[in-house]
């Protein structure tokens, strides 16, 4: 993503808040001070300070190359942030590209972030129609959510 940045039109972006901590850190932070937009490397961070940040951005951004459900995604679209994350393990039983988030494939990962990835999904049509669908699809990972389903599929079943 940082990669990337320099090919963007940078006016539409106000700022970038990268999440956690890892081997990549110092990498990150040295070629965030190369690029015209702010970007924040927070560091791992509490769940009530995740949450305050995530209020602020419209993007949550996962290019990964194994996942099995992150609870960010999740998170994030409650907060009202689109998804974009890589097309791996079952994310795309959750993620309809254009219409609730959108999906990267892990083969053009390879080399970081394409910025015509990026282009593509900041240009798109009805960004606050796809906020609005990965709010609603946030609602299957509530605990009341699954609370219901183990009410209505398992406890029932067996009665």
């Amino acid at each position: 993503l940082l990669k990337a940045i320099p090919h963007l039109p940078i006016e539409r972006f106000s700022g970038i808040h990268i999440i956690g901590d890892g081997p990549l850190r110092s990498d990150c932070e040295d070629v965030a001070d190369s690029v015209q937009i702010p970007v924040k490397i927070h560091g791992f961070l509490s769940r009530n300070r995740v949450a305050e940040v995530m209020k602020k951005c419209h993007f949550v951004i996962l290019p990964s190359k194994s996942e099995g459900f992150p609870k960010v995604i999740a998170e994030g679209a409650n907060f009202g942030c689109i998804p974009i994350v890589s097309n791996v393990s079952a994310l795309d039983q959750y993620i309809e590209p254009g219409v609730n988030g959108f999906l990267l494939m892990p083969s053009r990962l390879k080399n970081g972030l394409l910025n015509s990835d990026i282009l593509d999904i900041i240009n798109s049509p009805n960004l606050e129609k796809v906020a609005a669908n990965a709010y609603r699809m946030a609602a299957n990972f509530t605990f009341d959510y699954y609370h219901l389903r183990i009410q209505n599929e398992l406890i029932s079943e067996t009665l």
